[in-house]
């Protein structure tokens, strides 16, 4: 069975394809930057809050991790994820949207590093998170599986600057993705062996730019019962 190594700076369904490919047999670590383990710091301070407090701290924590994953197969790895997530719920998007750009790259400089220790046959990111790695010599070597979450971002970038010309009243900057945003999204296209798709208009997407359709794949979302 052909190894893979999954990565993601947060989670959005990532939980759900590492138990996945557990289940195949196919998984070697699943990196992520935020993963509750009560084994590891700064987790295991919960314990250590009086009563309520720590209760509260503890059933926050354990929000982020499942069951669906054994936790001696995740790789805790750096990014910014938590200050994007503080900036997010004060409300300060601008602050959110440029730490999430900037942690995503220290995230994929981390899994490089984890991939020169523990090489695979696969590598399976996400989108935003996959151009600096798919493109470096170290990945060369796997095949390079960009699961598009959300979407080719040229699409999305196309139909929000109509419906804004319509309804400018409705959007703010941050709703539409930047050129460069498309930039990037180009270069995870142009750099993955594979690009999995959730419904069938991201296929359609990507099959009217000139995308070799065997290279485009629909993977419908799962979910957790």
């Amino acid at each position: 069975m052909l190894s893979t190594g999954l990565f993601h700076p947060g989670r959005q369904h990532s939980w759900q394809v590492a138990a996945a490919l557990k289940s195949a047999g196919a998984l070697r670590w699943y990196a992520t930057s935020i993963y509750y383990d009560p084994r590891r710091f700064p987790y295991r301070l919960a314990s250590a809050l009086p009563g309520k407090l720590g209760r509260n701290v503890g059933s926050q924590l354990a929000r982020r991790a499942t069951d669906l994953v054994d936790a001696n197969d995740v790789r805790h790895l750096p990014a910014l994820e938590w200050s994007e997530l503080l900036a997010a719920r004060a409300g300060i998007r601008q602050a959110a949207a440029a730490l999430n750009r900037a942690g995503n790259g220290i995230f994929q400089r981390s899994v490089a590093r984890l991939l020169a220790k523990e090489s695979v046959d696969r590598l399976w990111g996400f989108d935003t998170s996959c151009a600096w790695l798919f493109e470096h010599p170290l990945a060369r070597n796997s095949v390079r599986i960009l699961d598009q979450t959300a979407g080719y971002a040229g699409k999305v970038r196309e139909i929000l600057l109509r419906q804004r010309e319509e309804y400018p009243e409705y959007f703010s900057q941050l709703d539409v993705p930047s050129a460069s945003a498309v930039a990037e999204a180009d270069r995870e296209i142009a750099a993955a062996s594979h690009i999995l798709v959730g419904a069938r208009q991201g296929v359609d997407c990507l099959l009217d730019r000139g995308i070799d359709p065997a290279r485009v794949h629909l993977l419908p979302f799962g979910y957790h019962e």
